[in-house]
């Protein structure tokens, strides 16, 4: 359960302030981190790190994942490789947002390299009125990242167990998941990367993503086989056997009695709530 580590840029000065509002949160382009010398130092979200100035003149990848930065931060700056006033245009904008006046060249120290877009601080190690944190010094360091997860379901209905989109509820963040969610949600590294970062049981609400709908019917309605479920259906007169055709439902859940299904096919207008007391009737599917 190791926790992942954002390393300092190469920075000398006094630490003037830290974002109050990043412990505990995803960290995006553009987001304040540390202010080192009245200057603030943000959030990079990029496939490397920026590690030269870069200014009139200079072009590369690197001046195109500048320009593509700015670009998400709301400052047009096209999206070729080379330098060009659009990115001159940008840097100064965006230099007058963190404390740098006339800015007209980019400086690397400006920026944190955050190595991935799902990453959640829980400690800085910055402190206001120190030395600003060395170069390769962790600066921030995520709570450790569960590698393991067991799950119990109050509701071990067959709905739970079908590979479809889910969303999973942890105290109010939305995880997305695809899958059987009976059994692979306790071993998806995405599922697990967003469970509360803790070696303790916790409470997590379970819902497909798209809503169905559901039909209410007595529990005793229900025959089982090796395909799943289905009930007996009839489209004309529900008490004469030969009307009777069996179809396939999905149990959503229920309770008191009574089950919740998801029909494969329209169902008719009758049902037969009582199979297993009726003679002649099937007894599975």
């Amino acid at each position: 359960m190791d926790g992942d580590d954002v390393i300092s840029p190469s920075w000398q000065g006094i630490v003037t302030a830290i974002s109050s509002d990043i412990l505990g949160q995803y960290i995006e382009n553009g987001k304040r981190i540390v202010q080192v010398d009245g200057v603030w130092r943000i959030a990079a979200v990029t496939e490397k790190p920026f590690y030269r100035p870069l200014g009139e003149g200079d072009s590369g990848d690197d001046v195109q994942m500048l320009n593509e930065y700015l670009n998400a931060l709301g400052y047009s700056a096209g999206g070729s490789n080379t330098w060009s006033r659009w990115t001159a245009d940008g840097i100064k904008a965006l230099g007058k947002e963190i404390g740098v006046k006339d800015a007209n060249v980019m400086d690397p120290s400006w920026f944190v390299w955050i190595p991935r877009d799902d990453f959640v601080p829980a400690v800085i190690n910055a402190e206001v009125g120190a030395p600003a944190p060395a170069q390769t010094d962790p600066l921030m360091k995520t709570a450790p990242v569960p590698t393991r997860a067991s799950v119990q379901l109050k509701d071990t209905s067959s709905a739970i167990a079908q590979d479809v989109a889910w969303n999973i509820d942890v105290n109010g963040l939305q995880i997305p998941f695809t899958g059987d969610a009976a059994n692979a949600v306790a071993n998806a590294p995405s599922v697990l990367r967003s469970l509360p970062r803790q070696e303790a049981p916790f409470s997590a609400t379970i819902r497909r993503a798209s809503v169905i709908e559901g039909v209410q019917v007595p529990a005793s309605s229900l025959l089982s086989g090796e395909g799943g479920y289905c009930i007996l259906t009839s489209d004309a007169d529900g008490l004469n056997p030969s009307s009777w055709r069996k179809t396939r439902v999905t149990v959503l859940g229920g309770e008191l009695g009574m089950s919740i299904i998801a029909p494969a096919e329209p169902l008719g207008p009758f049902a037969v709530a009582n199979p297993f007391e009726i003679s002649g009737a099937p007894r599975d599917c």
